[in-house]
């Protein structure tokens, strides 16, 4: 459906219809419809009524609209409301893709992974642990990575006001048990 602008006897002006304009010099006299344009008009909009599965009626109003969404929700009928799926056969190649695949899981080991190991030993860890150490004396560990820091403490709430320390250089620490007794000390360690 289209405007008639191959009849010269609609009068289209800039090819749409016009009410005309006898003001205008030159007049621009008023569009006619012809009869084949007005039936071709209709026989659209009947085609439309007639596909929304009504019978047209020069009594109703709404015919159209109603018509469009008759064919609209026949359409989209069969359609899923809530999502779409295929069975693994329906999609070329999918099985073959899924082949060798892992059913439940996916997993590789540290050295299956490039570079995770040295990754993983850059980054700190904290050690804790545990040593007896007599009066005025000190007890050196090696802990096996280096350390960053080290917090010495009393295992016993009694022993508060005794005092005790720590250093550390490379992979090992030395915790001072500065009381006059032998003690049970405690360590936080950070490594790396």
């Amino acid at each position: 459906m289209d405007y008639p602008t191959s009849d010269s006897e609609a009068r289209l002006a800039d090819g749409k219809f016009t009410d005309g304009d006898v003001s205008a010099s030159p007049v621009v006299p008023p569009s006619k419809n012809s009869a084949a344009y007005q039936n071709m008009v209709f026989d659209e909009l009947l085609n439309v009524i007639t596909a929304g599965g009504l019978e047209p009626s020069d009594q109703s109003v709404n015919q159209l609209i109603t018509a469009i969404n008759n064919v609209i929700a026949s359409a989209i009928a069969s359609k899923s409301n809530t999502g779409h799926g295929h069975s693994i056969s329906d999609v070329s190649g999918l099985q073959a893709a899924l082949n060798g695949k892992s059913n439940t899981g996916h997993g590789h080991s540290i050295s299956e992974v490039s570079g995770l190991q040295t990754a993983l030993n850059d980054k700190s860890t904290v050690l804790t642990g545990e040593v007896t150490i007599g009066a005025n004396s000190e007890s050196t560990i090696d802990l096996g990575r280096t350390v960053i820091s080290v917090v010495p403490f009393f295992n016993s709430l009694g022993d508060i006001e005794t005092g005790c320390g720590a250093t550390w250089s490379g992979t090992t620490i030395t915790i001072r048990n500065s009381s006059g007794g032998s003690h049970q000390l405690g360590f936080i360690a950070v490594v790396v």
